[in-house]
């Protein structure tokens, strides 16, 4: 890993009105100094679990990290976490990932230097097994998962990032993020979403022309084209989670795992999707 690095994974299972997401990652800060950590998220609880180098276990192809004795793979995640008052264990199996059509960044991917690049794994799949947090047995057995990763120096100064797989009805997946983009002495708005509609995807990205029209705590419009995306947070604020600055994780960011959220594409004048859930999550900070 560079100095001012970091690299996380983010692993996210729900299934009806339970969610759990655990996050594991490595970090470099500016002095040198590697470490690595654990974070979890669930109903009206979060945690951080912090590591040595020497607890780490990596591996990029196939993709393999072992933290203490904790494991997380493309197929499963084996979780043992016991400090700071927090005991976390179980085990969840993953089906067929859903994968995007091609990288979320696009010809983005090929920039050198971005403070920081996204990467979709899964935009859903079906779960197996069950995790207990303090003693509370959360049962996702065929429920719906979801991953994704992040790597670089930072998290953007400003963003809004919103995700959904778990409609009632099944009739789409979702993944939307707005940010402030540093390059160089410039900034600008970009953004990158994927909806996914009876396994159609659709994708609005700056890369393909997508414009930010709104981003804000409670709202995101992105037009591209005939192609208008629209969500509406009408959620809670969410729960602190630390992120990443200069390497070092010393930012602190809310992130509320399961709210309520609408959500409406469009193609000119048709209708594509026009859904309201209370079970999207979101990120909003500035």
């Amino acid at each position: 890993m560079k100095k001012d690095s970091f690299e996380g994974w983010y692993f996210k299972h729900q299934k009806g009105n339970q969610a759990f997401a655990v996050i594991p990652g490595m970090k470099r800060d500016r002095h040198g100094r590697k470490s690595a950590f654990i974070q979890i998220i669930s109903d009206g609880f979060s945690a951080y679990f912090p590591y040595s180098m020497d607890q780490v276990e990596y591996r990029a192809r196939p993709f393999h990290l072992k933290i203490g004795d904790s494991v997380f793979t493309r197929w499963a995640v084996s979780l043992n976490l016991k400090r700071s008052g927090a005991v976390v264990e179980g085990k969840l199996w993953y089906g067929p990932l859903r994968k995007l059509e091609y990288d979320i960044m696009g010809v983005f991917a090929l920039i050198p230097g971005l403070e920081c690049r996204h990467d979709v794994i899964s935009m859903g799949h079906r779960l197996e097994g069950a995790i207990n947090i303090n003693g509370k047995k959360l049962d996702f057995t065929e429920g719906t998962g979801y991953i994704e990763s992040d790597r670089g120096r930072s998290f953007p100064g400003k963003y809004l990032w919103t995700q959904c797989s778990d409609f009632i009805d099944g009739s789409a997946r979702i993944m939307a993020a707005a940010a402030t983009i540093p390059m160089g002495p410039w900034s600008f708005p970009g953004c990158i979403c994927a909806v996914i509609l009876k396994g159609k995807e659709y994708r609005l990205a700056t890369y393909l022309g997508a414009k930010v029209m709104e981003c804000s705590g409670n709202s995101l419009i992105l037009r591209q084209g005939d192609l208008c995306f629209k969500m509406k947070w009408y959620g809670p604020q969410g729960l602190t989670l630390k992120a990443p600055v200069s390497g070092a994780m010393t930012r602190s960011i809310n992130e509320s795992l399961m709210g309520a959220a609408r959500y409406r594409l469009t193609e000119g004048d048709k209708v594509l999707l026009d859904v309201k859930t209370r079970r999207a999550s979101f990120e909003y900070s500035e």
